[in-house]
């Protein structure tokens, strides 16, 4: 099985939580992507740091890698990163947005 992937966003150690554990059930592998939020990378470390179903990273140059990897991209609705998703062509879940600024996005990302 390829590796799911959260992008960082706010709420991220709640959302990552509930796909750990749902992912758990089923024997998948979760990569979380914290980027700059160094308290919920911490958190998540404290948590999944022995598990080998769970990969915590902080900021990293190599989305692209890991989303080419991914079977599943679960993310906010910012532009850049859904941009990237599209391009390389993983299924994307759309698990917050801001209001206004991203709200299209939503909208785009479901006709796609």
């Amino acid at each position: 099985h390829g590796w799911n992937e959260l992008d960082g966003m706010g709420g991220i150690a709640e959302t990552a939580k509930e796909v750990i554990g749902e992912c758990g059930k089923v024997g998948g592998q979760v990569v979380v992507v914290c980027g700059s939020n160094k308290e919920a990378k911490k958190e998540l470390e404290g948590l999944y740091g022995g598990d080998d179903g769970v990969k915590i990273l902080g900021y990293t140059t190599e989305m692209a890698m890991w989303m080419k990897g991914a079977d599943v991209l679960v993310t906010k609705g910012g532009p850049g990163t859904l941009a990237e998703a599209a391009c390389v062509g993983v299924p994307t879940v759309i698990s917050s947005y801001l209001p206004g600024q991203e709200e299209g996005n939503v909208d785009f990302v479901e006709k796609g």
